[in-house]
C-alpha cells in the first residue's frame, strides 16, 4: 500500500516538473516571438528640418526706402532723369529715344519723342491716355494713372516742351501698390531735366 502511495506521489510530482517546464518553455518562445516582431517594425523617421537659406534678400519697401538714385541722360533729347538704383538699366533703344529699368515685375521706361503731330496737352491726354481712371492736366504737361491690360497698374507723366514729348512710364503689380508710392514722388515731380543742347 505504502508502495502504491509513493509510486502515485513520484508520478504526480513528474507531472507538475513536466508541466512547469512546458509553461517555461512557451514563455522564453514568446519572449523570442516579441523581440523578434519588434525588430521588425520600421525605425521611427526623424523629419528633415529644411535650412533656411543664409542670406535672404531684403524686402522691396526696404529697397525703395534706402535706395540711392542714379542718373540717366539721353543724348538724342536732351534730358536727365534719376532712377532707383536696385533697378536695372536696360539698353539704350536702337534709335536713341530713350531707356527701360527694371526690377522683378516693376518697370520704369522714360523716352523724348517729337511732337509731329502738333498735339496740345489735352490733346495728347485724349490720345495716350483716354482709358485712364485718373487724369491730372497742369500747364506744359499731364498724367495718368489706370491698369494695363495684363493687370498692372500704370503711372505716366507726359511733358511738353517746345516740339518734344517727354514721357516717363512706371507699371507695377497692384500687390505692391503701397509699397511703391515713394517712387511716384521721387521720380515724378521733377521730370524730366531738360539739358541743354543745340536743338533746345
Amino acid at each position: 500500500m505504502n508502495r502504491i502511495l509513493n509510486i502515485s506521489i513520484l508520478v504526480a510530482l513528474s507531472f507538475m516538473l513536466f508541466s512547469a517546464c512546458g509553461k517555461k518553455h512557451q514563455g522564453v518562445q514568446s519572449s523570442a516571438s516579441n523581440a523578434v516582431d519588434n525588430s521588425l517594425e520600421p525605425a521611427t523617421e526623424v523629419p528633415n528640418e529644411t535650412a533656411k537659406p543664409a542670406n535672404v534678400e531684403e524686402s522691396l519697401e526696404t529697397k525703395i526706402n534706402n535706395t540711392t538714385y542714379d542718373t540717366y541722360v539721353n543724348a538724342r533729347f536732351g534730358f536727365s532723369c534719376t532712377y532707383p538704383s536696385f533697378m536695372k538699366k536696360g539698353q539704350e533703344s536702337d534709335n536713341g529715344d530713350g531707356c527701360e529699368f527694371t526690377y522683378q515685375k516693376i518697370s520704369f521706361k522714360v523716352w523724348g519723342a517729337n511732337n509731329a503731330l502738333n498735339y496740345g496737352v489735352r490733346q495728347a491726354l485724349s490720345a495716350y491716355a483716354a482709358n485712364a481712371s485718373y487724369k491730372l492736366v497742369k500747364p506744359g504737361y499731364f498724367i495718368a494713372s489706370g491698369l494695363e491690360d495684363n493687370g498692372n497698374i500704370y503711372y505716366e507723366k507726359y511733358y511738353l516742351k517746345g516740339d518734344v514729348w517727354y514721357s516717363a512710364y512706371l507699371s507695377y503689380p497692384p500687390s505692391v501698390e503701397k509699397v511703391v508710392t515713394p517712387l511716384l514722388t521721387n521720380l515724378f515731380p521733377s521730370f524730366p531735366k531738360i539739358v541743354k543742347t543745340d536743338e533746345n
